[in-house]
């Protein structure tokens, strides 16, 4: 796949709109694609909340985010689930948990913006 958005380094464009536009931009080129890289997982991520909100965040602060509301909510079930104590306990497992967890936030985008595949 060549350079997502020829020649701009999306980091270089700070967090407001513009980045956001070229977010959006950048999933357009991605698209239904299945392989993504960890860079095509935040673009999507990040594209997907900008579409929603019409805001930019980082996909490591929206990530962040969501697993703290995740490990919150789930913390009670640790105490009665091996896999969630594991997850919890474990920082192997936890970054697991994210890596997967990432993959699917990313497909969900996918869904939304490009149509079942």
């Amino acid at each position: 796949m060549s350079k997502l958005t020829d020649n701009l380094e999306l980091n270089d464009l700070g967090g407001g709109n513009f980045r956001g536009a070229k977010t959006i931009d950048a999933a357009n080129v991605i698209g239904n694609k299945k392989d993504l890289s960890n860079e095509e997982i935040d673009i999507l991520i990040e594209a997907g909340y900008y579409r929603e909100t019409g805001k930019f965040k980082s996909a490591s602060e929206l990530i962040k985010a969501r697993i703290d509301e995740i490990f919150s909510v789930m913390a009670f079930a640790a105490e009665s689930s091996d896999k969630w104590r594991q997850i919890n306990e474990d920082e192997a497992a936890r970054n697991e948990f994210i890596k997967n967890y990432r993959k699917g936030a990313a497909g969900l985008v996918q869904r939304a913006m490009f149509g079942e595949k």
